[in-house]
């Protein structure tokens, strides 16, 4: 009796936490009456659960039910592995069947999936004694929006890798026939803290019905959503969908970059006026102060991620592939400086016809020089200017007549050279322009041929993939192409090692490419890995010649290579 008494218990529909067993919830706006015989309660810490898990610490309250940072210990209360998060269900998540199926099928597809951005997480556990909980791989980085509260917002590029990681878990789960529902920085896992200018190692987490990490509102309801990061067909009512998701790449990532969700305070709005607010500001545009000297190309990449991605019709929005090209696009900038523009002239030539202050004083000479001779030297061009040609008349001397005309000839004079001056001047003007336009251009189709020929896995993917006709989409299970596909993958296996020796330290890594009908690969590209590391996988792939049958077109393929 005391334990009923003195236990803190919780409500799952409102997350309200209360001393005792109340027949109703303490919060007088939920009201909701008693889960059966009891609430569901809050453990403390170094308290155990299923005798296998001593609590370290309570983590939250979250969508099926609290979630505790656990050690495994064994008989003699010895710990037995890592730390793992334990989620213990709520008696309401248990009693609602539909939920609790749903449930256990999303956790068994995840735990399948063994992707190296997705978290890792068991199989529902049948306890001794108690309720049922899952076990989820321990991170101990925190979540993305910890390390957004502690080190301010990331850089582009950390955010293009941080994109590129969530592109590689959603491509995995929703070719695994699920949707996350809710993405948000609050559902972005850190393997570890990274330092300040460190891009961040992440897992996806919280998909579906699953919700273990992240704050949670609305009980243990899987439709329910972030109104900051959602699209507008989910705050109008939508169930998740994979469009949905896309959006919420956008929103998350804008997010990141700059701290501001796009509609303030939209936690509080009503989901009318929320969904009229948003659909005026979509699709957003980032635009960075200058101060943060951001390339204007990797600017444009990212608003055209922006663009893509947070449309307001969901027809309109792009897939996952694409996406991935802008976040390559913005690194390639970044690192290669294969975009920048040449530099300009700081120093130009003087036009004709002016000064420098340097020759002043030798002009000034001249001129006085000309002014008091007799007659024009006859080492003087067409080209100087008029002011230099321009003398007094001289004075006149006994015996020598004024001429009358004098004036009206140099004025004629001056007409008549001026012309054929100004149009040799356009003449030069037009001819440098030329020049200098085809020394650009000879540069960067050098530079071009020397990329794609030299250092090919410098390049992004998509320049590649252009370079040939558009190859054809092979995927597991359809008949037409099943022997492409058997005969690829299987040659990639067996060359896979080779990748090893680009000091990969995962298990398994996410790979696609384009198999000429010679069976060379064209282009080739790896889920995210840093730099040195992209590249050199890059390198290995696109000199590598793989088996095929066919020998029509070329062919992509995309799979997962586990070493």
């Amino acid at each position: 009796m005391a334990e009923e008494t003195s236990r803190t218990r919780y409500c799952a529909n409102c997350l309200t936490t209360f001393l005792g067993n109340p027949r109703t919830c303490a919060n007088a706006k939920c009201a909701r009456e008693r889960p059966g015989t009891h609430w569901g309660k809050l453990l403390e810490p170094g308290e155990r659960i299923d005798g296998r898990f001593r609590i370290d610490r309570r983590l939250r309250i979250a969508a099926a039910g609290p979630t505790y940072l656990c050690q495994e210990t064994d008989d003699r209360e010895q710990a037995v592995g890592p730390l793992v998060i334990v989620q213990v269900l709520s008696p309401e998540a248990v009693q609602d069947t539909a939920y609790f199926e749903r449930l256990e099928q999303e956790v068994g597809d995840l735990h399948d999936l063994e992707h190296p951005n997705v978290i890792r997480i068991q199989k529902m556990q049948p306890p001794v004694s108690g309720p049922p909980y899952l076990i989820v791989h321990y991170e101990e980085g925190g979540t993305l929006l910890d390390q957004l509260r502690e080190q301010g917002a990331m850089n582009l590029t950390q955010v293009a890798q941080v994109g590129l990681q969530i592109c590689e878990s959603l491509r995995a789960v929703h070719q695994a026939g699920l949707v996350h529902g809710d993405l948000n920085p609050d559902r972005i896992i850190l393997k570890t803290i990274p330092d300040k200018d460190e891009s961040p190692m992440i897992r996806v987490t919280d998909f579906g019905a699953l919700k273990t990490q992240g704050t949670m509102s609305g009980g243990h309801d899987p439709a329910a959503f972030s109104p900051q990061y959602a699209a507008p067909e989910r705050i109008n009512g939508s169930p998740p969908s994979i469009e949905a998701d896309i959006y919420a790449v956008g929103s998350l990532l804008l997010f990141t970059l700059s701290l501001q969700p796009l509609i303030a305070a939209a936690e509080r709005m009503d989901l009318n006026e929320l969904y009229e607010t948003l659909t005026e500001h979509l699709p957003p545009r980032w635009t960075p102060p200058p101060s943060l000297g951001v390339d204007a190309s990797q600017i444009a990449f990212f608003n055209a991620v922006l663009n893509a991605t947070m449309s307001i019709d969901p027809a309109d929005r792009c897939e996952l592939n694409e996406i991935q090209e802008y976040l390559e696009a913005i690194l390639e900038v970044q690192d290669e400086e294969v975009f920048e523009a040449p530099k300009d002239v700081t120093d130009p030539e003087p036009e004709a016809g002016t000064l420098d202050e340097s020759s002043a004083d030798t002009e000034q000479d001249s001129t006085q020089f000309n002014a008091f001779a007799e007659s024009p030297t006859p080492t003087e061009s067409d080209d100087e200017p008029a002011e230099k040609k321009e003398a007094p008349a001289k004075k006149p001397t006994a015996g020598t007549p004024q001429e009358e005309d004098e004036p009206d000839q140099e004025e004629s004079l001056d007409s008549e050279e001026d012309a054929p001056r100004r149009q040799r001047d356009w003449i030069k003007i037009a001819h440098r322009g030329g020049v200098a336009l085809s020394v650009v251009t000879t540069l960067f189709l050098i530079t071009s041929i020397w990329f794609h020929t030299q250092k090919p896995h410098w390049l992004p993917p998509s320049w590649l993939e252009a370079d040939g006709p558009a190859p054809l989409e092979i995927i597991a299970g359809d008949p037409a192409n099943q022997p492409d596909y058997e005969a690829l993958t299987t040659s990639l296996n067996l060359k896979k090692n080779r990748l090893k020796k680009c000091g990969l330290e995962q298990d398994s890594l996410s790979v696609f490419v384009i198999v000429q009908p010679n069976g060379r690969v064209g282009a080739a590209g790896s889920s995210y890995l840093p730099t040195a590391q992209r590249r050199c996988v890059r390198k290995k792939l696109l000199g590598m010649v793989l088996k095929r049958r066919s020998r029509t077109k070329p062919l992509r393929i995309r799979t997962t290579l586990v070493f």
